[in-house]
């Protein structure tokens, strides 16, 4: 009998409420809506063993072409969800093609309460930045 190697667990924890999020909402609403949001809850576990960095190695990340192959999607479905999914805040991209997922603290780490705390401090700051601007 072969033995099987197992790789290293991660897991994702949603909130209830996941799918009432507005911007989930919004991508349900679009056209292959429902594929936005699998690829998106895809890209969030590749994200895990780099705490919310979608990357190859540190420092690389995926290239298009390499993120449809992972996640079974063509690259003009990739290329436009990443455009999307940046439009709405929910990633940033870095250098080297390197993606960070903004929310990912509220689905991995200690303590639920914590990462809302600091959710809402970014949030209250980013908005009084854009108020000074005025």
């Amino acid at each position: 009998m072969k033995s099987r190697k197992y790789g290293k667990y991660y897991y994702l924890r949603l909130k209830d409420s996941f799918f009432y999020d507005e911007k989930i909402l919004i991508l349900e609403s679009m056209e292959e809506g429902e594929k936005y949001v699998v690829l998106l809850l895809k890209l969030y576990l590749r994200s895990l063993k780099h705490n919310g960095k979608l990357m190859v190695e540190e420092g690389r990340g995926f290239s298009i072409k390499m993120i449809g192959g992972i996640t079974k999607n063509d690259e003009s479905f990739v290329k436009k969800a990443l455009e999307i999914y940046e439009s709405l805040s929910l990633i940033e991209i870095l250098k080297n093609n390197v993606i960070y997922f903004n929310d990912m603290e509220l689905f991995v780490g200690s303590s639920s309460s914590e990462a809302e705390r600091k959710k809402e401090s970014r949030l209250k700051i980013i908005k009084e930045k854009e108020e000074e601007k005025q």
